[in-house]
């Protein structure tokens, strides 16, 4: 019982340090999203929580650190009037992965229901989609304010009673001059990182969409394939004539047909002879070429002493 009531006091409190704890377990973010919801305390946390990457950039040298851009990142998402709370400690939730926030999935629906009523994940990625731009606008007109703020604050104070007052002023330029990129990278990872993961759930949650999306897929693939075949023909033919390189052609390929069509997977090169390849489009296999040849260079590779096929690069979300 004495180690029970130790961890619930351990969690509560990581919960309260908000920022200033670097690695908070879902417990705690959802913790902390309760208590930031509370009138007036919103305000109190959105001040620690600046704080706190202000201290760690400043004291502790963090500034070139993606990890603490992403976690100023969400405080000034927090920072939004009226939705910013709801939305930061949402997409903190997400950011913890897939299989973390499954037992939490509850919880998850709750916050998204103070966004949108009734929302599911799906609903709360277009939210996102449509509106996360605007978001981070506002979070990065946010911090020059903060930044501005505290330059002319720390400026204002007599150097007799802050010592290295100058290096203070320095460092704050210094994190001004990276402010734009870091946090515009930082504002990217995070994005990607909870596109993904609600995509994730929502196909856990409703595996009969993702099998929607297959036959969607297939039944695409049946009116297309024509027109693919008849593409990548054109390209290689034209390409053949010009001797042009294996992994050229392959790049070409990918740019001119592959990127038109989500259920192409890849193209490939099989060597044959000297000089003569069979290529290929796979999704099912599709044979665009059965003797693509690139007389005269010289550093092509016997069929036998290549042995492998030259592959174009395969997305992972291709279905």
């Amino acid at each position: 019982t004495k180690k029970v009531i130790q961890n619930v006091g351990e969690t509560v409190l990581g919960a309260l340090a908000g920022e200033f704890n670097n690695d908070p377990s879902v417990t705690q973010i959802i913790i902390d999203g309760i208590i930031s919801l509370i009138p007036i305390l919103d305000q109190i946390a959105d001040g620690r929580d600046i704080a706190a990457h202000i201290y760690f950039m400043t004291t502790k040298g963090e500034y070139n650190k993606i990890e603490r851009w992403i976690g100023l990142a969400f405080s000034l998402i927090g920072c939004i009037p009226e939705l910013g709370t709801v939305i930061k400690s949402a997409s903190k939730l997400l950011f913890k992965g897939t299989a973390k926030v499954l037992p939490h999935l509850k919880e998850l629906l709750q916050l998204i229901g103070k966004i949108i009523p009734n929302g599911t994940v799906n609903s709360f990625s277009s939210f996102l989609s449509q509106n996360w731009q605007k978001y981070v606008q506002q979070g990065i007109t946010k911090w020059e304010e903060i930044l501005n703020q505290l330059y002319v604050a720390v400026n204002f104070i007599p150097g007799i009673l802050l010592q290295k007052k100058n290096q203070v002023l320095n460092k704050l330029k210094e994190i001004q001059g990276l402010s734009g990129r870091m946090l515009k990278s930082a504002f990217d990872k995070i994005k990607a990182k909870i596109s993904k993961v609600l995509d994730d759930l929502a196909s856990k949650i409703n595996p009969q969409k993702k099998a929607a999306t297959n036959v969607d897929n297939a039944t695409k693939k049946a009116s297309q394939l024509p027109m693919a075949l008849t593409t990548a023909k054109a390209i290689t033919e034209a390409n053949d004539a010009n001797n042009t390189p294996i992994p050229i052609l392959i790049a070409l390929l990918n740019a001119g047909v592959k990127s038109k069509y989500i259920w192409i997977k890849r193209f490939e090169a099989s060597p044959k002879k000297l000089g003569h390849y069979s290529i290929h489009m796979i999704a099912s296999d599709h044979e665009i070429k059965s003797d693509y040849t690139t007389k005269g260079k010289t550093a092509e590779k016997t069929a036998k002493e290549v042995q492998v096929t030259i592959k174009g690069t395969e997305n992972d979300k291709r279905y």
